[in-house]
């Protein structure tokens, strides 16, 4: 796999991507010994084109996306960061009606639509959790408290 990489990019002259159906692969040698293979290439090709794209194209992308890989979770969560002020921007306006309560109630309403979606962009939901307490023939439970003690592969996570 190395080898390759440095004869393609010596031949290319700039990035290489080598694609793969899955992300590793996992290969037992004749001495009993067994060796994990890892594609970083389909990864590395999905982060290249994020950053290369304007900044609107790349919320809309990285939105379309599930959170399944630690630097996705990273570019999502940065993106979220970045949603925060308009967020802000509207409760000001709406802070400037002058209705007794009427400030409360689309604050309220903002941060549970925040709150929401940004569970929902990181996969932390309800409908998410099920499904990968499903995959994971596991219960809801269970996978939560394992995430949060870290004792979940990251592999079988995707």
């Amino acid at each position: 796999k190395q080898w390759y990489q440095r004869r393609v990019a010596i031949t290319a002259g700039g990035n290489v991507f080598l694609l793969s159906r899955t992300d590793y692969k996992t290969v037992d040698l004749e001495n009993e010994e067994t060796i994990k293979i890892e594609f970083d290439g389909n990864q590395r090709l999905k982060n290249t084109i994020i950053e290369s794209l304007p900044v609107l194209q790349k919320t809309a992308l990285l939105f379309s996306l599930g959170a399944d890989t630690k630097e996705l979770i990273r570019m999502k969560v940065e993106e979220l960061g970045n949603r925060i002020w308009k967020i802000a921007l509207i409760s000001a306006g709406a802070g400037a009606v002058p209705l007794p309560g009427f400030s409360l109630v689309v604050d309220i309403s903002l941060i549970e639509r925040e709150r929401a979606f940004q569970k929902k962009q990181l996969g932390i939901d309800e409908s998410s959790l099920n499904k990968k307490a499903e995959l994971l023939s596991m219960i809801k439970d269970d996978l939560i408290t394992a995430i949060k003690k870290k004792k979940v592969p990251t592999a079988t996570l995707r």
